[in-house]
Protein backbone atom coordinates (compact mmCIF):
# COMPACT_ATOMS: atom_id res chain seq x y z
CA UNK A 1 0.00 0.00 0.00
CA UNK A 2 1.35 3.28 -0.90
CA UNK A 3 0.75 6.03 1.64
CA UNK A 4 -0.06 9.51 0.50
CA UNK A 5 3.13 11.49 0.70
CA UNK A 6 3.27 15.13 0.86
CA UNK A 7 3.82 16.76 -2.49
CA UNK A 8 7.51 17.21 -2.61
CA UNK A 9 7.33 19.63 -5.39
CA UNK A 10 5.00 21.79 -3.41
CA UNK A 11 7.26 21.92 -0.40
CA UNK A 12 10.54 22.38 -2.13
CA UNK A 13 9.52 24.67 -4.99
CA UNK A 14 6.70 26.93 -3.92
CA UNK A 15 5.13 29.00 -6.69
CA UNK A 16 5.32 32.75 -6.29
CA UNK A 17 2.24 34.69 -7.36
CA UNK A 18 3.71 37.74 -8.95
CA UNK A 19 0.32 39.28 -9.53
CA UNK A 20 -0.36 39.82 -5.83
CA UNK A 21 2.85 41.76 -5.08
CA UNK A 22 3.07 45.01 -7.21
CA UNK A 23 6.45 46.53 -7.73
CA UNK A 24 6.99 49.68 -5.59
CA UNK A 25 6.71 52.93 -7.61
CA UNK A 26 9.48 55.46 -7.24
CA UNK A 27 8.38 58.90 -5.80
CA UNK A 28 9.24 61.94 -7.95
CA UNK A 29 11.46 64.31 -5.92
CA UNK A 30 10.35 67.55 -7.74
CA UNK A 31 6.70 66.97 -6.83
CA UNK A 32 7.51 66.74 -3.17
CA UNK A 33 9.60 69.88 -3.39
CA UNK A 34 6.75 71.84 -5.07
CA UNK A 35 4.25 70.77 -2.46
CA UNK A 36 6.64 71.81 0.27
CA UNK A 37 7.14 75.25 -1.32
CA UNK A 38 3.38 75.78 -1.67
CA UNK A 39 2.91 74.83 1.95
CA UNK A 40 5.57 77.30 3.07
CA UNK A 41 4.07 80.10 0.94
CA UNK A 42 0.56 79.40 2.27
CA UNK A 43 1.78 79.50 5.85
CA UNK A 44 3.76 82.70 5.15
CA UNK A 45 0.79 84.50 3.55
CA UNK A 46 -1.54 83.49 6.38
CA UNK A 47 0.95 84.68 8.93
CA UNK A 48 1.47 88.03 7.15
CA UNK A 49 -2.25 88.90 7.08
CA UNK A 50 -2.65 87.73 10.66
CA UNK A 51 0.17 90.07 11.67
CA UNK A 52 -1.33 92.99 9.73
CA UNK A 53 -4.70 92.43 11.38
CA UNK A 54 -2.98 92.37 14.77
CA UNK A 55 -1.18 95.61 13.99
CA UNK A 56 -4.40 97.36 12.97
CA UNK A 57 -6.19 96.27 16.11
CA UNK A 58 -3.39 97.43 18.38
CA UNK A 59 -2.40 100.61 16.46
CA UNK A 60 -2.76 103.69 18.67
CA UNK A 61 -5.11 106.41 17.34
CA UNK A 62 -3.44 109.08 15.23
CA UNK A 63 -4.14 112.77 15.57
CA UNK A 64 -3.71 115.41 12.87
CA UNK A 65 -1.83 118.52 13.87
CA UNK A 66 -4.04 121.61 14.08
CA UNK A 67 -2.52 125.05 14.02
CA UNK A 68 -4.12 126.84 16.93
CA UNK A 69 -2.18 130.02 16.40
CA UNK A 70 -4.51 133.02 16.08
CA UNK A 71 -5.12 134.05 12.48
CA UNK A 72 -5.52 137.59 11.31
CA UNK A 73 -9.13 138.30 10.49
CA UNK A 74 -9.75 139.50 6.96
CA UNK A 75 -11.12 143.03 6.95
CA UNK A 76 -14.74 143.18 5.84
CA UNK A 77 -15.92 145.97 3.62
CA UNK A 78 -19.22 147.42 4.72
CA UNK A 79 -20.79 149.67 2.15
CA UNK A 80 -22.25 152.78 3.72
CA UNK A 81 -25.98 153.16 3.51
CA UNK A 82 -26.81 156.03 1.20
CA UNK A 83 -29.80 158.07 2.22
CA UNK A 84 -31.96 158.89 -0.78
CA UNK A 85 -34.48 161.57 -1.47
CA UNK A 86 -37.29 160.40 -3.73
CA UNK A 87 -39.02 162.78 -6.10
CA UNK A 88 -42.41 161.89 -7.62
CA UNK A 89 -43.90 164.37 -10.01
CA UNK A 90 -47.48 165.26 -9.14
CA UNK A 91 -48.54 166.12 -12.66
CA UNK A 92 -46.95 163.39 -14.80
CA UNK A 93 -46.22 160.79 -12.11
CA UNK A 94 -42.64 160.00 -13.13
CA UNK A 95 -40.13 159.55 -10.31
CA UNK A 96 -36.43 159.37 -9.51
CA UNK A 97 -34.19 159.34 -6.44
CA UNK A 98 -30.95 161.11 -5.58
CA UNK A 99 -28.49 160.92 -2.64
CA UNK A 100 -29.12 163.43 0.12
CA UNK A 101 -25.38 164.00 0.51
CA UNK A 102 -25.29 165.71 -2.89
CA UNK A 103 -27.43 168.53 -1.48
CA UNK A 104 -29.59 168.79 -4.56
CA UNK A 105 -33.06 170.24 -4.79
CA UNK A 106 -35.87 169.59 -7.28
CA UNK A 107 -37.81 172.43 -8.83
CA UNK A 108 -40.56 172.62 -11.47
CA UNK A 109 -39.57 175.08 -14.14
CA UNK A 110 -41.93 177.81 -15.36
CA UNK A 111 -41.67 177.08 -19.08
CA UNK A 112 -44.67 179.15 -20.08
CA UNK A 113 -42.97 182.33 -18.96
CA UNK A 114 -39.64 181.33 -20.50
CA UNK A 115 -41.25 180.41 -23.79
CA UNK A 116 -42.91 183.80 -24.05
CA UNK A 117 -39.58 185.49 -23.38
CA UNK A 118 -38.02 183.30 -26.05
CA UNK A 119 -40.67 184.22 -28.60
CA UNK A 120 -40.28 187.92 -27.79
CA UNK A 121 -36.54 187.67 -28.34
CA UNK A 122 -37.09 185.93 -31.66
CA UNK A 123 -39.42 188.71 -32.80
CA UNK A 124 -36.77 191.39 -32.37
CA UNK A 125 -34.93 192.65 -35.46
CA UNK A 126 -32.05 190.36 -36.16
CA UNK A 127 -33.39 187.81 -33.75
CA UNK A 128 -33.63 184.19 -34.72
CA UNK A 129 -35.16 181.03 -33.34
CA UNK A 130 -33.92 177.55 -33.87
CA UNK A 131 -33.38 174.22 -32.21
CA UNK A 132 -35.85 171.51 -31.39
CA UNK A 133 -39.41 171.75 -30.10
CA UNK A 134 -40.04 173.58 -26.85
CA UNK A 135 -40.85 171.22 -23.93
CA UNK A 136 -44.23 171.40 -22.23
CA UNK A 137 -42.94 170.56 -18.76
CA UNK A 138 -39.60 170.43 -16.97
CA UNK A 139 -38.25 169.47 -13.53
CA UNK A 140 -34.73 170.62 -12.66
CA UNK A 141 -32.34 169.17 -10.11
CA UNK A 142 -30.04 171.96 -8.89
CA UNK A 143 -26.90 172.07 -6.77
CA UNK A 144 -26.05 174.60 -4.06
CA UNK A 145 -24.84 177.07 -6.69
CA UNK A 146 -28.25 176.99 -8.39
CA UNK A 147 -26.73 175.14 -11.37
CA UNK A 148 -28.94 172.58 -13.12
CA UNK A 149 -27.14 169.23 -12.97
CA UNK A 150 -30.08 167.09 -14.11
CA UNK A 151 -33.43 167.84 -15.68
CA UNK A 152 -36.44 165.88 -16.91
CA UNK A 153 -38.54 167.24 -19.75
CA UNK A 154 -41.95 166.18 -21.00
CA UNK A 155 -43.11 166.81 -24.57
CA UNK A 156 -46.79 166.47 -25.28
CA UNK A 157 -48.43 164.75 -28.25
CA UNK A 158 -47.05 165.67 -31.65
CA UNK A 159 -43.69 166.87 -30.40
CA UNK A 160 -42.11 163.48 -29.81
CA UNK A 161 -41.71 162.69 -33.50
CA UNK A 162 -40.39 166.16 -34.23
CA UNK A 163 -37.85 165.80 -31.43
CA UNK A 164 -36.62 162.38 -32.49
CA UNK A 165 -36.83 162.79 -36.26
CA UNK A 166 -35.30 166.24 -36.15
CA UNK A 167 -32.14 164.81 -34.59
CA UNK A 168 -32.08 167.50 -31.95
CA UNK A 169 -29.61 165.19 -30.25
CA UNK A 170 -27.71 162.63 -32.33
CA UNK A 171 -28.68 159.55 -30.32
CA UNK A 172 -25.96 156.93 -30.50
CA UNK A 173 -27.79 153.82 -29.34
CA UNK A 174 -31.14 152.26 -28.48
CA UNK A 175 -31.64 151.22 -24.86
CA UNK A 176 -34.32 150.52 -22.28
CA UNK A 177 -35.05 153.51 -20.09
CA UNK A 178 -37.67 153.96 -17.41
CA UNK A 179 -39.14 150.58 -18.38
CA UNK A 180 -39.59 151.61 -22.03
CA UNK A 181 -37.86 149.89 -24.94
CA UNK A 182 -36.65 151.07 -27.31
CA UNK A 183 -35.45 154.27 -25.71
CA UNK A 184 -32.47 156.32 -26.82
CA UNK A 185 -29.20 157.44 -25.33
CA UNK A 186 -26.32 159.71 -26.19
CA UNK A 187 -23.27 160.91 -24.28
CA UNK A 188 -21.08 163.94 -24.71
CA UNK A 189 -17.88 162.56 -23.14
CA UNK A 190 -16.96 164.17 -19.86
CA UNK A 191 -19.75 166.72 -19.90
CA UNK A 192 -23.33 165.43 -20.29
CA UNK A 193 -25.68 162.67 -21.42
CA UNK A 194 -29.25 162.47 -22.67
CA UNK A 195 -31.91 159.76 -22.38
CA UNK A 196 -35.15 159.85 -24.38
CA UNK A 197 -38.17 157.54 -24.15
CA UNK A 198 -41.36 157.78 -26.16
CA UNK A 199 -44.19 156.65 -23.88
CA UNK A 200 -47.76 156.79 -25.09
CA UNK A 201 -48.43 160.21 -26.58
CA UNK A 202 -45.55 161.83 -24.71
CA UNK A 203 -41.81 161.98 -24.94
CA UNK A 204 -39.70 161.99 -21.77
CA UNK A 205 -36.08 163.11 -21.76
CA UNK A 206 -33.55 163.13 -18.96
CA UNK A 207 -30.31 165.09 -19.18
CA UNK A 208 -27.35 164.97 -16.82
CA UNK A 209 -24.83 167.82 -16.89
CA UNK A 210 -21.41 167.59 -15.26
CA UNK A 211 -19.88 170.69 -16.81
CA UNK A 212 -20.69 173.26 -19.46
CA UNK A 213 -18.35 174.50 -22.17
CA UNK A 214 -18.92 177.86 -23.84
CA UNK A 215 -17.08 179.95 -26.41
CA UNK A 216 -17.39 183.70 -25.93
CA UNK A 217 -16.12 186.88 -27.56
CA UNK A 218 -14.97 187.55 -31.08
CA UNK A 219 -12.03 185.24 -30.61
CA UNK A 220 -14.27 182.44 -29.30
CA UNK A 221 -12.48 181.99 -26.02
CA UNK A 222 -13.25 178.58 -24.55
CA UNK A 223 -14.60 178.50 -21.03
CA UNK A 224 -15.46 175.39 -18.98
CA UNK A 225 -17.67 175.53 -15.93
CA UNK A 226 -17.57 172.47 -13.69
CA UNK A 227 -20.81 171.73 -11.84
CA UNK A 228 -19.11 169.69 -9.13
CA UNK A 229 -20.83 166.36 -9.79
CA UNK A 230 -19.51 163.46 -11.86
CA UNK A 231 -21.33 161.88 -14.75
CA UNK A 232 -21.12 158.55 -12.90
CA UNK A 233 -23.13 159.99 -10.00
CA UNK A 234 -25.66 161.44 -12.44
CA UNK A 235 -25.96 158.09 -14.25
CA UNK A 236 -26.82 156.45 -10.92
CA UNK A 237 -29.67 158.93 -10.51
CA UNK A 238 -30.82 158.23 -14.07
CA UNK A 239 -31.02 154.51 -13.28
CA UNK A 240 -33.71 155.23 -10.67
CA UNK A 241 -35.95 157.02 -13.16
CA UNK A 242 -39.38 155.42 -13.53
CA UNK A 243 -42.17 156.32 -15.88
CA UNK A 244 -45.78 156.25 -14.67
CA UNK A 245 -47.67 152.96 -14.72
CA UNK A 246 -50.26 153.07 -17.52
Amino acid sequence: MIENQPNQATETNPQIETSSIAPEKKQKPWLMTGLLVLLILSLGTTGFFAYQNYQLKNKPPSFSTINLAPTKAEPTTTLPTVALTAYTDEKFQFSFSYPQELNLSAEVRNLEKEYQEYRDECAKPGGGCGGGPWPDYEVDLKNNNNQIVLYVRVYEKGKADIYLDGNTFPFSEEITFGGVSPAYYNEYPGSRFTYAASYGDRLYTLDGISKVTTWTGPDLVKKEEDYGISLIALEEIAKTFKLPTP
